[in-house]
């Protein structure tokens, strides 16, 4: 019997406790819910801060590619102004080249105007090529309202 009273003794010990932990009674079942809903508030608040971690996350990686979007507008904004301006100073160059040579083809038509002689050239018209210089009653003048260029659509007048 003594064995018996040792057993009962050590089952009684030993059912108190379970994988090293005193056994909860379930006395006050108003604990025992209180105890549930902490810990299901501890579960909400967890998965809550997991949540607002993949929102910061998410937030985050919107904002990176935000960021870079802006920058790469940012350079090829530069870009463009800096090939305008490039090409500005393009333009600017042939402009100067233009009115350089403008100024050299005024200069070498002059050299040529100044190098006829109107003189000769009638010496040559009348005495070599027998060409007669017009008297005034030949010439009969028109008038028009264009005073640039007069093209000859009719006869014109004897009057």
């Amino acid at each position: 019997m003594e064995r018996r009273n040792e057993r009962n003794a050590q089952s009684n010990k030993t059912n108190y406790y379970m994988g090293d932990n005193l056994a909860r009674t379930l006395d006050n079942p108003d604990k025992h819910r209180m105890l549930r809903n902490r810990q299901n508030q501890l579960a909400m608040l967890k998965a809550r801060k997991a949540a607002e971690r993949k929102e910061r996350i998410i937030r985050g990686i919107v904002a990176g590619a935000a960021g870079a979007v802006v920058i790469c507008f940012c350079v090829m904004l530069l870009s463009t102004i800096s090939r305008n301006n490039q090409l500005t100073r393009q333009v600017n160059s042939l402009e100067y080249q233009i009115e350089e040579l403008r100024v050299l083809n005024d200069s070498k038509e002059y050299d040529i105007d100044a190098s006829v002689d109107l003189e000769y050239v009638i010496q040559v018209a009348t005495q070599e090529l027998g060409m007669v210089r017009s008297s005034s009653s030949q010439i009969i003048t028109y008038e028009t309202q264009n005073s640039e260029y007069v093209q000859q659509l009719a006869e014109i007048p004897t009057e």
